[in-house]
């Protein structure tokens, strides 16, 4: 959906802007097909989500950014492992997917009973086609599948995929036909709230907050901006049409003020002193050599994963 400006002009720049926001998702999948293809991670669905669009990239990407893929990657695994852990029967709700293979990856995890992306009809519609094309995707699926909004919207019984703009959008009605309210419920938001208003977020972690019974809220931003490095950041970022409209940090007000009676939040370089196991450690220097140690860790310091709980059964919680 397409934010309406006052005249041809604002509705242009908006849609540029959207495009330039989406494209963002475009960088990331790349630098994950980076990491997959070092051994970094193991995932063999996002080269069938990625297409003939990497033969005109450069890959690989350095090996800063390898790293730096790497541990976002094991740490919001560790702790959807551990939500997870707490549960047998559970949801997951991925909001702004783009071209996430989770529900593929974990898709042999009988405690996720659903799994529901939302995004825009853009991407889902090259995401549906992706699967449509991919017997190892679609098998996944089983054979209840229905294909809705001229392509745009993918429902299954485990699996959906929803259009929609979760700026505008009303989130709870959206995503009422497929979600169990009393279930517990993983919402993921990765680099998604900061490309949007202060008040669209607020406005969905306040209906997720209240609606749902036992959730966390698991949102991986970009953080600490006010900084030289940060800056910098935000030029680039800026330098391409991105604009960052949501830039806050979550803390632990932000939170609670939507209802949530537990909140967190820890930035990339503490979770990977934290969680990655020395095992782990070993295994990832050896696969190519790191020279800029000192920028990955000033990289980590500026992401960071946040999360808040609302558990009335008292059975979520992250141990960090």
């Amino acid at each position: 959906m397409m934010v309406r400006g006052k005249g041809l002009s604002s509705t242009m720049t908006i849609s540029n802007a959207d495009e330039a926001t989406r494209m963002t998702d475009v960088d990331a999948v790349l630098s994950r097909l980076s990491a997959i293809r070092k051994g970094y991670i193991n995932d063999p669905y996002t080269e069938l989500f990625v297409g003939r669009l990497s033969r005109s990239q450069q890959l690989p990407r350095p090996p800063v950014i390898n790293r730096g893929t790497h541990i976002r990657t094991y740490a919001i695994d560790n702790i959807i492992e551990q939500f997870l852990s707490q549960t047998s029967r559970a949801q997951i709700i991925s909001l702004g997917s783009g071209s996430d293979t989770r529900f593929w990856r974990c898709s042999d995890d009988a405690r996720i009973a659903k799994y529901i992306e939302i995004d825009f009809d853009e991407v889902t519609s090259k995401k549906i086609m992706h699967i449509r094309k991919s017997d190892s995707l679609s098998a996944r699926l089983g054979e209840q599948v229905s294909v809705e909004a001229g392509g745009s919207k993918l429902v299954s019984p485990r699996y959906t995929l929803l259009p929609a703009d979760l700026r505008s959008v009303d989130i709870g009605a959206i995503i009422a036909p497929y979600a169990e309210l009393s279930a517990p419920t993983l919402v993921l938001s990765e680099c998604v709230f900061v490309y949007m208003p202060l008040e669209a977020s607020d406005r969905i972690l306040t209906y997720f907050g209240r609606a749902f019974e036992d959730i966390m809220v698991l949102v991986y931003e970009m953080a600490s901006v006010d900084d030289q490095f940060g800056q910098i950041m935000l030029r680039n970022l800026k330098a391409r049409g991105v604009e960052l409209p949501g830039m806050s940090a979550y803390d632990g007000h932000r939170f609670t003020s939507a209802g949530f009676a537990i909140s967190d939040a820890k930035n990339l370089e503490y979770l990977r002193n934290q969680l990655v196991t020395p095992q782990e450690k070993d295994r990832i220097a050896k696969l190519e050599f790191l020279d800029e140690v000192e920028e990955l860790s000033l990289i980590l310091r500026h992401y960071t994963l946040s999360w808040g709980i609302k558990s009335t059964k008292k059975t979520i919680n992250v141990h960090v």
